[in-house]
């Protein structure tokens, strides 16, 4: 629901002239919220930085864009190009939305997820994660640029029209959060 509501929710706030990038084996969650945004969107090929950057060069530079991928992709298991997609995101003027939902928890020193792990932290980079999974308890999350969260937050129904997560869940969670955080024995036992 994270990934639909925010992805549906983005171009009421970026504006109708927006144009989402999908990779072609992205989760159903994904294409769903890009397809529920009813803006432009164009397919590159799975993993295919150069297919990427050829609609990227293609589409007007100051049109507002949105990058949609995974870290690791749960169907094939490969790993997203994060660095490289990071960087022709800088070079277009796009933004970056990537599900970490296969990787929080078990990838990086602090288990936040591969681009933890590889050094990606950059302000145009929107993360979306389970507290599911590695985490072990259940909900969804988006993190990345506090202006563009807090606008997604104010218009996104989802968001708005939704019971909060029990206590005793987000308990669970902190509890399992700051657990990984610490502990990389889970990690190493993972590989």
């Amino acid at each position: 629901m994270a990934n639909e509501t925010a992805l549906s929710t983005l171009p009421t706030i970026l504006g109708p002239d927006m144009v989402y990038f999908s990779d072609a084996k992205n989760h159903a969650s994904l294409i769903h919220g890009i397809r529920n945004g009813r803006c432009d969107r164009k397919v590159f090929r799975h993993n295919d930085t150069d297919h990427l950057e050829e609609l990227l060069m293609n589409t007007d530079i100051s049109r507002p864009k949105i990058i949609v991928f995974e870290s690791v992709y749960s169907m094939c298991g490969t790993v997203g190009p994060i660095k490289e997609i990071v960087e022709l995101a800088e070079k277009y003027n796009a933004l970056v939305f990537l599900d970490e939902v296969h990787a929080v928890g078990l990838y990086g020193p602090t288990g936040a997820g591969v681009s933890e792990l590889i050094g990606v932290n950059n302000d145009r980079v929107m993360i979306s994660g389970t507290l599911g999974k590695g985490f072990g308890v259940f909900g969804g999350y988006i993190s990345g640029n506090a202006n563009l969260i807090d606008a997604v937050r104010s218009n996104a129904p989802g968001f708005i029209f939704t019971t909060s997560l029990p206590p005793t869940v987000l308990a669970g969670a902190q509890a399992s959060i700051n657990h990984l955080r610490h502990s990389t024995k889970e990690r190493m036992n993972h590989k």
